[in-house]
């Protein structure tokens, strides 16, 4: 099944979160179960596609996905790999959730610290810090004093995501 017609079946709302192909050849995940708290549509056929090998873009790399069987849910990533250890390992739509819920932790991991140490350096209240399913922009600021940054920015390098959250 090409990647393109999942993008395109994303693209007309028939997937409530799928995995596909980005225009550059990595792989982006839409995390909207998580974000907004739904998994699906109801009355959609959900297609789960995760291929072992399956590029994953985090912080400027692409890592290749592997899963393994295993007693516990883990996810470990080094120079090649992201390796899923799970217990349901061709359960593809899990699979699909865990990796949507860890990419999103490891861009609160990575923001949050940051964030604060900004605001000690300039003297001022450390501010909320949530993420977004933004396409179009990586971060953003209310009068709220919430900074929202899109949990892509993850797949960026260090460096460009730290100024990122220093613009924020």
């Amino acid at each position: 099944f090409p990647w393109e017609n999942i993008r395109r079946l994303a693209d007309i709302g028939v997937l409530g979160m799928a995995l596909f192909a980005a225009t550059d050849g990595t792989l982006a995940l839409f995390v909207k179960q998580f974000i907004d708290g739904t998994f699906y549509q109801k009355n959609s056929q959900v297609l789960w596609l995760i291929p072992v090998g399956a590029p994953i873009l985090f912080q400027g790399r692409d890592l290749r996905l592997d899963l393994r069987r295993a007693p516990e849910t883990t996810i470990v990533t080094d120079l090649v790999n992201v390796t899923v250890c799970h217990p349901t390992p061709d359960d593809q739509q899990e699979i699909a959730a865990c990796v949507g819920r860890w990419l999103c932790a490891e861009a609160l991991a990575f923001a949050e610290p940051r964030v604060a140490a900004s605001a000690e350096r300039l003297r001022a209240a450390t501010p909320t810090v949530r993420l977004s399913n933004a396409r179009s922009e990586w971060g953003s600021c209310n009068r709220k004093g919430e900074i929202r940054f899109s949990w892509r920015l993850i797949q960026l390098p260090p460096e460009l995501a730290q100024y990122v959250v220093a613009h924020e």
